[in-house]
C-alpha cells in the first residue's frame, strides 16, 4: 500500500511516562520517518509548557497521542487543560490507552479527544495500528486548513 507523501511530515507529540511504551513507539514509527516525526514527552507535566511553546512559535504538533493512566497528571485531567486553553484549542489529541472500558472511552471524547486508539496486545498489531493512525492522519492534516 502506498502513501501520499506530504508536504511536511506530520509532527506527533507523545505522552507516556512508560519507557517501554515510548521505546515500542519509536520503533513503530521509524518506518514512517518521511511521513511523522514522534516526538516524546514522559512527563505529562511538561506537556502543557511545551504545547504552550510550540503553538507560540506556530509549530504546534499535528496529533499528540496522549496516555491515559499516567502519575502526577492523569490524561484525561491533561486533556481537559489542552481543551481549555485557548491557545490549544485546535490541537488534536488522540488516546492511546490500554483501558477499554466504555466509561473512559465516554470521558475521553467528552473531554475532546478526536479519536480513542486501544493499545493492542503485540507489537505485530502496534505497527499495524501505527500505519493506519498514520496514513488516516496524514490525510486529514493535509486536507485541513489548520496544518
Amino acid at each position: 500500500m502506498s502513501l501520499i507523501t506530504p508536504l511536511r511530515p506530520l509532527q506527533i507529540l507523545l505522552v507516556d511516562d512508560e519507557p517501554a511504551a515510548q521505546l515500542l513507539a519509536e520503533a513503530a514509527f521509524e518506518p514512517y520517518a518521511d511521513l511523522a516525526r514522534l516526538h516524546v514527552l514522559a512527563d505529562p507535566r511538561d506537556t502543557l509548557a511545551w504545547l504552550r511553546r510550540a503553538a507560540a512559535s506556530g509549530a504546534a504538533p499535528d496529533l499528540v497521542l496522549l496516555d491515559l493512566n499516567m502519575p502526577g497528571s492523569p490524561g484525561l485531567t491533561l486533556l481537559n487543560l489542552i481543551r481549555d486553553d485557548p491557545a490549544l484549542k485546535q490541537v488534536r489529541v488522540v488516546v492511546l490507552a490500554t483501558s477499554a472500558e466504555s466509561a473512559d472511552i465516554t470521558a475521553a471524547y467528552a473531554q475532546g479527544a478526536v479519536s480513542y486508539l486501544i493499545k493492542p496486545g503485540t507489537f505485530t498489531e502496534f505497527q499495524q495500528q501505527v500505519h493506519t493512525l498514520v496514513t488516516y492522519w496524514h490525510l486529514m492534516c493535509s486536507m485541513s486548513p489548520q496544518s
